[in-house]
């Protein structure tokens, strides 16, 4: 594996470790199964257990190979990241509008910024793993 494919790879992983939980949590404050602060104590944890895992896992394989890491992209993973980034702001442009529309059907700023935040989420996974597929068929 390549170390853009790897760092791929830790990104995809790292945001599902970390949001499945987060949103679960988030799910559960929604329904009055944890209340608002050990809530958000439980997202602030995830939220820098995610920067954590992103920075450490990222430095491991950087120095494995670290005239790989240091190199520039080459143009077919320029093209592989303009694919992907391309499928997934449209995935964006979906949930924003979901987020906009959740507004009609809760009154809550705290769903919407929820909806936006999954979107988010949602199209970063949608960008990793367009990365890694396209990755693994040039392999």
């Amino acid at each position: 594996l390549s170390f853009r494919e790897k760092s791929a790879w830790i990104s995809l992983i790292s945001i599902l470790v970390v949001f499945i939980p987060f949103f679960w949590n988030s799910y559960r404050q929604f329904t009055g199964q944890v209340d608002g602060s050990s809530g958000v104590t439980v997202a602030f944890g995830l939220l820098v257990a995610f920067v954590v895992l992103e920075i450490v896992l990222h430095a491991v394989v950087a120095l494995q190979a670290p005239n790989e890491a240091r190199s520039p992209r080459d143009e077919r993973e320029h093209l592989i990241e303009m694919r992907a980034t391309r499928i997934a702001f449209q995935v964006l442009v979906l949930g924003a509008l979901a987020g906009v529309g959740s507004i009609h059907l809760t009154h809550s700023a705290w769903v919407v910024q929820q909806v936006v935040l999954l979107a988010i989420v949602l199209a970063q996974l949608v960008k990793f793993t367009i990365q890694v597929v396209l990755f693994r068929q040039d392999a």
